[in-house]
């Protein structure tokens, strides 16, 4: 009881830790807190994409009655987040089809590398290679980037189900070959097994025995896999049928 009473506490406490003061808790000592360089501390945190913690160090370093330079931390940390929230990140973003990362959506550079990538992921162009790989429709366009993704796209979806289809049909047909074959040896094994005398306990009866049986456990188990198998390929295959029939 003692034991757990004492890893309870200390999960407790890692726990708080974790939470409160991201940067750790055995390090920020009296020493680590006057010594730190504030500027420097927030350029690190901003540069990596990290939230502004200069409340959270504040809130601990005051506990060993020190005051941080709270102005310099935030300083540090909008010039290490512009860094991380660039001009290529926001356009990277844009044109993947990615939403606005909410911590950069203040930053200028940030946002002109999305306005581009957004303007030229929004074509019919692009819509239909989204598409026929199989993609989602667009959710960052407005507009007639919307109007252009979209008419893209609904001819490259007609593309993908039909070939989807045709792939799903061959499929079907080798999965089924494969769940009949698996039950003709199933039962083939069955058989077998009800042959073999169940009243004795010579070695090599036994083993026969054993082993036929394993052999009908892989077995049963290989035909649930195909069986799953060829109902998830049915039910997709009605789905995408009745998409193209809609279309």
């Amino acid at each position: 009881m003692k034991t757990f009473f004492i890893f309870k506490t200390t999960l407790v406490a890692l726990t708080f830790c974790t939470i409160s003061f991201l940067a750790g808790c055995a390090t920020w000592t009296a020493e680590k807190c006057q010594g730190t360089n504030w500027d420097s501390q927030g350029y690190t945190d901003g540069s990596v994409g990290k939230n502004n913690s200069g409340g959270v160090y504040a809130s601990r370093c005051q506990k060993k009655k020190i005051n941080i330079d709270g102005q310099a931390y935030d300083s540090g940390y909008q010039r290490g987040l512009t860094s991380f929230c660039n001009y290529n990140k926001g356009h990277q973003a844009a044109f993947s089809g990615a939403q606005k990362e909410a911590i950069c959506s203040s930053i200028n550079p940030y946002n002109q590398g999305y306005a581009k990538g957004t303007q030229e992921y929004c074509t019919s162009d692009n819509g239909y290679k989204v598409a026929i790989d199989g993609g989602e429709e667009a959710k960052i366009c407005t507009g007639g980037g919307q109007a252009a993704f979209a008419k893209g796209f609904s001819r490259g979806r007609k593309k993908f189900v039909l070939e989807e289809i045709a792939n799903l049909k061959d499929d079907l047909v080798k999965a089924t070959k494969d769940l009949d074959d698996t039950r003709d040896k199933l039962s083939d094994k069955q058989q077998q097994l009800s042959r073999i005398p169940q009243r004795t306990y010579e070695p090599e009866v036994v083993r026969l025995r054993q082993e036929t049986q394993s052999d009908i456990d892989n077995l049963m188990r290989t035909r649930d896999e195909i069986k799953g198998q060829v109902d998830d390929m049915t039910s997709k295959l009605s789905q995408l049928e009745k998409e193209a029939r809609t279309n």
